[in-house]
Order: C-alpha cells, then sequence, then structure tokens
C-alpha cells in the first residue's frame, strides 16, 4: 500500500514483491476469529494491490500467487515468480550419521496457520503405531505449538515430543541433520496454496525425505521430485504417507538428486539474480519512455 501510494506521490516505478498471500492464510483460522464476510474482504484487497496502484512489475513467491494476480486483471508480462530459497552454504546434502531412533523434523515460525487438526491427528497416529517415533520441533515455543502439544499429550501420552526453542537461522541445518523426515502438514489455504514454504527447500537441500500436504505452489513447482510425498489433507493418511517413507525411504540417490537440484535453483544468489533482472529491466523502460 506505501509503495503503491508513493508511485503516485514520487513519479517513480514501483515493483511489489509478494513473499506470500498473507490474508489467505486466514482461512484456517476459526470462523469466529476471522468472519468469511471480512476475509473475502481483506483477500480481494490484497490482490487488488498491484492493479490498484498499476505497479511496473510484481515478484511473485510461486506460480500459483502470480496466476491469482492474473485473475485479478493485472498484466501478465509484469509479474514474474522468482520463488522462495535457502543459504547453500548452510543448508547442505547431510553426511552425519542419523540417531537410532525415527525422527521426524517440522520447523519454523509455528503460527496458528501451521499447526491444525491435520497435524494433531496425524502427529497421534504415528505416535500410536511406533511408540518409538520422536518428533522435533525446531522453533520458538508460540502459543500455537504449546497448544498442539497439550492435545497430543492428551490422546497419545507416549508420544516423544522434543521443542528446541528458538534457534538461530546459521545452526537450523544442525537440527534438520537430526532427523529421518520433513513434515509440512497445513490446512488448505488460499495463504498455504499459494506460499512457496521454506521448509521443503531446506529439507530436501540437507537430504531429507517430506510429506506435506498437497499444497499447489510446491506441488506445481516440485512435481516428480521423488524425495516428496503429497499426501492428502487428511491426518489419517498423512500419518499412513509419513509411516511408508520413514519404513521405506527413498535411495540415496533420489535425495542427493533433490539437494543437487535446490542448490542450483533455489539458492539465494540465484533467486536475488532473477529479481534483480527485472528491476534493472523496469527502470531501463523507464528511461525509455522518458
Amino acid at each position: 500500500m506505501a509503495a503503491g501510494r508513493l508511485k503516485g506521490a514520487l513519479g517513480i516505478p514501483v515493483v511489489m514483491n509478494f513473499l506470500d498471500h498473507l490474508t489467505g492464510f486466514m482461512e484456517s483460522w476459526p470462523r469466529w476469529l476471522m468472519p468469511r464476510s471480512v476475509l473475502r474482504r481483506l483477500m480481494a484487497y490484497e490482490l487488488s494491490l498491484p492493479q490498484r496502484h498499476d505497479a511496473d512489475a510484481v515478484l511473485t513467491v510461486s506460480d500459483e500467487l502470480a496466476e491469482r494476480f492474473a485473475q485479478m486483471g493485472f498484466d501478465e508480462d509484469r509479474l514474474l515468480p522468482i520463488y522462495f530459497g535457502h543459504d547453500a552454504e548452510l543448508f547442505r546434502l547431510s553426511t552425519e550419521p542419523k540417531p537410532d531412533v525415527p525422527t521426524v523434523v517440522m520447523h519454523g515460525s509455528f503460527d496458528r496457520h501451521h499447526l491444525g487438526p491435520i497435524a494433531l491427528d496425524a502427529i497421534v497416529a504415528v505416535s500410536q503405531a511406533r511408540p518409538e517415533t520422536r518428533f522435533l520441533f525446531v522453533g520458538r515455543e508460540t502459543g500455537a505449538l504449546r497448544g498442539l502439544l497439550r492435545k497430543i499429550r492428551k490422546r497419545a501420552p507416549g508420544a516423544h515430543l522434543e521443542c528446541t526453542g528458538f534457534v538461530h537461522y546459521q545452526e537450523i541445518a544442525g537440527q534438520l541433520g537430526r532427523a529421518h523426515a520433513g513434515i509440512i502438514p497445513y490446512e488448505s489455504s488460499s495463504g498455504a496454496h499459494c506460499a512457496f514454504v521454506a521448509k521443503l527447500v531446506e529439507y530436501l537441500a540437507m537430504g531429507l525425505p517430506v510429506v506435506s500436504t498437497p499444497l499447489a505452489g510446491v506441488q506445481r513447482y516440485f512435481e516428480g521430485t521423488e524425495s516428496i510425498r503429497f499426501s492428502e489433507f487428511d491426518g489419517r493418511q498423512f500419518a499412513q504417507d509419513l509411516l511408508d517413507v520413514l519404513e521405506n525411504p527413498p535411495s540415496a540417490a533420489v535425495l542427493e538428486k533433490a539437494a543437487t537440484s535446490v542448490a542450483c535453483k533455489l539458492d539465494w544468489s540465484t533467486i536475488c539474480d532473477r529479481a534483480v533482472d527485472r528491476l534493472e529491466l523496469v527502470v531501463e523502460e523507464v528511461h525509455t519512455r522518458e
């Protein structure tokens, strides 16, 4: 909003960078907390910003989000998905020996939209089927995470749950290296479908197999990646897929192929190059018009 208004006030080109469809995540919130009539208007307003302010270009985190802007009438030629990346120097294919106990990791900000019924049902079901499984949560203990853990312990008192608390970005890779698989049990929402989930890239870079709900943005980009299991928006099925991955993990060659691919295509330097190229093009077009 601020950038759009500055374009008119200062007469300078504006490039908007959308790292998420932020209001879309609230679709997974309870209706009493976010009434749907209000949410629909918020989501539409967010997606209208480029068209409303005649942005010179829009960078998006996924192809899915780019399509949402195009559907609102924004010029497709001014849209560029740049995706989301990682620091390939920090997140590398792990060669450290794994613990004997099967360990499943999830890391991130642990917001409300990350931890819903799918995560709860899946972790409970896996804990009951394979009680030795450890679930490792890497990140700050938010209210949403504490609430999830309470519910898990109530339904599966023997579940092995470990929380690290806040971990610096430079140290996350060391935590991921302890795991046998990474999970992304997000609920379905416009925000989740438009996201390009950072943890998925980092799991792959570390050589971890991944079980994720079928989020359109990442499923579209990573179609055919054998080390990712896109499950369903159902906790029980998610648990079955996770158990299968733990019992029948992808080969080392498959994991290495995925790690090499993200290191090549999704390192921060590559993503920055794409963004800078578009910025330079916008500036060049403005000078040409002048």
